[in-house]
């Protein structure tokens, strides 16, 4: 994928730890989950959620990600410095099977092997297209290459002189 160096994020994530539920917690906790009859579909968490689709669940005055809680429940505790990801790619999912655990890195390799980054618009290879289209066909226009790679001019001249640079995924 071909990222402008300062568009990648850098964030640092703090996760606290989840206390162990309690029976009535645990119920109250399920009551939110809806779990379908095929155990392999996504179990929609019905209860509140972020403004990015995860799950919340309020738990002794603190809030916690449903997925978060679901993988302690059925895994145990999760390892200093993982992160709990999706196959299904459902932020609401509650389903343990859909659910491992991975770091920051393997999170963003798994997001960009789906093409689910909003950065990322251009393949290696449609890059690789355009350089060789301007070569080859040198009255073709930024602009228009813009146009037919559904992508801004700023982005073709980047592509171009070489300021894009592609993470190896």
């Amino acid at each position: 994928m071909w990222y402008n160096i300062s568009m990648v994020p850098q964030t640092k994530v703090k996760t606290r730890r989840i206390p162990s539920l309690t029976e009535e917690e645990t119920i109250r906790f399920f009551r939110h989950v809806h779990i379908p009859s095929s155990l392999r579909a996504c179990w929609s968490w019905q209860g509140a959620r972020s403004n990015n689709g995860y799950g919340n669940f309020k738990l002794r005055g603190r809030v916690y990600k449903s997925h978060r809680i679901v993988y302690q429940w059925y895994y145990g505790l999760l390892s200093k410095g993982l992160f709990i990801c999706h196959t299904c790619d459902t932020p609401y999912c509650c389903n343990p099977n859909h659910l491992f655990a991975g770091t920051q890195k393997e999170n963003m390799r798994d997001r960009d092997r789906k093409k689910r980054n909003k950065i990322t618009k251009l393949s290696w290879h449609e890059v690789q297209t355009i350089r060789q289209l301007k070569q080859r066909c040198s009255p073709v226009s930024q602009r228009r290459l813009a146009k037919w790679f559904g992508v801004s001019h700023a982005t073709i001249q980047r592509i171009l002189i070489g300021t894009r640079r592609q993470i190896e995924l």
